[in-house]
């Protein structure tokens, strides 16, 4: 959706819009970032995330989903295997009462 140098925010579903707003507030800091809407889990885009993973050198993966078995599992397990480089990931890391989906 967007190119950028310094990393890579991979998201999908709701969280898409969120890791827009922080691009453009890590701009505000100097912090190009490219972003990547990752509609499917499978078929994995493999192509474009290494070449990703090649370009800026680190990840930022959101989703709202538990980080274990999700869009984290599988971009780490790619990453690891074929460049490897730091992923954070913003996600569930424990489970609790169901919400809205903005929460």
């Amino acid at each position: 959706m967007h190119e950028g140098s310094d990393a890579t925010i991979i998201a999908c579903g709701i969280m898409v819009a969120s890791a827009l707003e922080a691009r453009e507030n890590l701009l505000k800091s100097e912090i190009n970032c490219s972003v990547i809407n990752l509609s499917s889990l499978n078929p994995l885009d493999n192509e474009t995330i290494l070449r990703q993973a090649k370009i800026t050198g680190a990840f930022v993966t959101a989703e709202e989903h538990f980080i274990r078995g999700g869009l984290n599992s599988i971009i780490s397990q790619l990453v690891t295997a074929n460049h490897p480089i730091p992923i954070d990931s913003i996600a569930l890391t424990k489970y609790g009462e169901s919400g809205e989906s903005s929460e």
